[in-house]
């Protein structure tokens, strides 16, 4: 009976090592069977591997380099909803599938804001997206673009 009392104190505290999915994997293992599958995606779809680049709300982006010609891409990793990933996994990646299909026939006005998109490929569990690679803009730019206006009072200039 005790065990069960630290087990579940343990549960409650939310200690990493006993906080557990429903299939009974640690969120570390889970995090790390994240990671085995985006690797072996990129690798499958002719692509090296190389590391992390950031986190969105839709999933993971990796660089990776094209094994051919040794272009350096980006590939964002979404989990299906029904392995773990956002509800609108789906739907993220039929957008950027619109976006490869359709920025070529697009007004140039609207086409400029949409990435190059290369390649979506469905797994059964996952959905990997490559595009062309994005840089980070200039902190000057950052500020130009998202400068406030004097009458802002109300919004926080650190946000």
């Amino acid at each position: 009976m005790k065990l069960l009392f630290e087990n579940w104190r343990k549960f409650l505290n939310e200690d990493e090592d006993a906080t557990l999915d429903m299939g009974g994997k640690s969120w570390q293992e889970i995090e790390n069977d994240t990671k085995k599958r985006a690797k072996q995606g990129a690798e499958e779809a002719g692509f090296y591997f190389d590391r992390k680049l950031g986190k969105g709300q839709m999933g993971e982006v990796y660089l990776v380099e094209n094994k051919k010609t040794g272009e350096r891409n980006a590939m964002k990793h979404v989990v299906k909803s029904l392995y773990g990933g956002p509800k609108t996994a789906e739907r993220e990646a039929q957008n950027y599938q619109f976006a490869m299909n359709n920025k070529a026939k697009m007004n140039q006005k609207f086409a400029k804001y949409l990435p190059d998109v290369y390649n979506v490929i469905e797994t059964t569990k996952d959905y990997f997206i490559f595009m062309e690679l994005l840089e980070d803009i200039p902190d000057r730019v950052k500020a130009d673009i998202f400068r406030l206006n004097d009458e802002d009072e109300d919004i926080s200039r650190h946000e």
